[in-house]
């Protein structure tokens, strides 16, 4: 049975040098959420166990990135694509299911705050919502 995990977020603003790996390295949690990382997946490799990494083909900015230290390692399950920095991740530790949903939206309007979570609905089955865990960086005023 799954024990309490701890989950930990912060905004990079890009994962681009070895500064930002170690301190990456000395976050506390079971599982790491980072937003804007950019397209350093093979940087961010370096900071720990990648469960995740989404980013923008050949730009800068956005982008997200799940670490995890957890043993056994979370199985992901399935996968959705949700913006062009975010995607769901349904993902098994030990014998539990968790939507972790590491998110991050540059222009947080109302607006894609609403398409995000019409999207959530379309694609998580209702039975499925008491297990979605989301977090991130939405930008939200």
């Amino acid at each position: 049975q799954l024990q309490n995990i701890s989950i930990t977020q912060w905004n990079a603003r890009s994962v681009h040098n070895e500064n930002k790996i170690n301190y990456i390295r000395t976050l506390p949690g079971d599982i790491i959420t980072l937003q804007e990382t950019w397209n350093q997946t093979d940087k961010i490799k370096k900071a720990g166990d990648t469960l995740n990494s989404y980013g923008r083909e050949g730009k800068r900015g956005g982008g997200t990135a799940t670490i995890h230290r957890l043993t056994p390692a979370p199985i992901i399950m399935q996968k959705i694509r949700l913006n062009k920095d975010s995607e769901a991740v349904k993902i098994k530790i030990k014998a539990t299911f968790i939507w972790l949903i590491n998110c991050y939206l540059a222009k947080g309007t109302i607006s894609k705050l609403q398409r995000l979570f019409a999207r959530l609905r379309k694609e998580i089955p209702q039975h499925e919502w008491g297990i979605i865990c989301l977090i991130g960086d939405l930008n939200a005023a």
